[in-house]
């Protein structure tokens, strides 16, 4: 009878053992299948022609392939068109050559997938980086404040994960100068006037939107730092992105560069409160592509930059 008993009791044990390892594994099924999707993450760059952008992008790529920034963060780009743009953008960056301007026809989407943590922690995201086609905006920038939001790249931009807003440093070689002043007022109003279109464009856009990231990025801040250099102020005056000396970026002594940024912020002031007010995940990059920070390697701002922009 106890033998009989014994051998119920077994097989009940069994049983149960055997229902837990069969939920476990239709559990690990369904969340192995989950991870095979990738996450979607959608970032845009938002700025004036000629401010950085194309080139903020190719430095971005260039430090996060040196392993000088994310280290021990696998990304891959994805695509004929993405691996071909980067790596012949890099070359012509590390040759002093300018790069190539992205054109109204481009529209171009760096794509990337990029898997953070480890194991049965890990997430697998697909990454899109909208690049702005500024270059054959030029005119019509000059013409119509409005023209960002008229263009087929705002369309795409209206649904990113992570709006980045672009402020060219070049302008503040005489911050008091005509140039400079209607500069600060044209991309106040014109940023403004896109992140509002941006909640529009979204039902119920102020709660949905409080979360995704907003990041005021000043590029060319070395500019600010070499205005005894006679060249300096024509190469602002010109706009170009002509390359310095890439493969021998200057090093910046970070006090001397928190006095100039406290003085950015409050050159910017009406914007930068404007964009804080409007998401829990605000930030400002100051970045340099000829330019890196003293006791580091990465190019001045490369780091903050992908931890603003990227997930995980």
């Amino acid at each position: 009878m106890n033998s009989n008993l014994d051998f119920l009791q077994l097989g009940v044990t069994l049983a149960a053992i055997m229902t837990a390892i069969a939920s476990l594994f239709a559990v690990l099924t369904v969340w192995g299948g989950t991870k095979k999707l990738p996450i979607s993450h959608m970032v845009s760059f938002i700025g004036y022609p000629r401010s950085g952008k194309t080139t903020l992008i190719t430095s971005l790529f260039s430090e996060i392939f040196a392993q000088r920034i994310l280290r021990g963060v696998n990304i891959t780009p994805r695509g004929e068109e993405t691996i071909k743009r980067i790596n012949e953008d890099i070359a012509r960056l590390e040759t002093g050559r300018d790069l190539a301007p992205t054109t109204d026809q481009d529209l171009f989407n760096y794509r990337m997938e990029m898997l953070t943590g480890r194991i049965f922690l890990s997430r697998r995201y697909k990454v899109e980086i909208g690049d702005f086609p500024g270059e054959d905006s030029q005119n019509l920038s000059d013409k119509d404040p409005d023209w960002l939001h008229s263009t087929r790249y705002f369309q795409w931009a209206l649904n990113a994960d992570v709006f980045l807003f672009i402020i060219d440093l070049a302008y503040l070689s005489d911050p008091e100068s005509d140039e400079a002043k209607k500069y600060r007022s044209t991309i106040t109003s014109s940023f403004r006037a896109a992140w509002q279109k941006i909640k529009d464009h979204h039902y119920d856009g102020a709660r949905k939107l409080r979360n995704n990231p907003i990041v005021i990025v000043f590029t060319k801040l070395d500019l600010l730092f070499d205005l005894q250099n006679p060249d300096t102020q024509n190469k602002a005056k010109n706009l170009t992105n002509s390359p310095k000396d890439y493969n021998k970026p200057v090093p910046m002594d970070a006090k001397e560069i928190m006095g100039k940024e406290d003085q950015i912020k409050e050159y910017f002031q009406d914007i930068i409160g404007y964009l804080k007010s409007e998401t829990n995940r605000f930030d400002m990059v100051f970045s340099s592509t000829f330019a890196r920070e003293k006791n580091h390697d990465a190019r001045f701002g490369m780091e903050r930059l992908a931890r603003s922009v990227l997930p995980g």
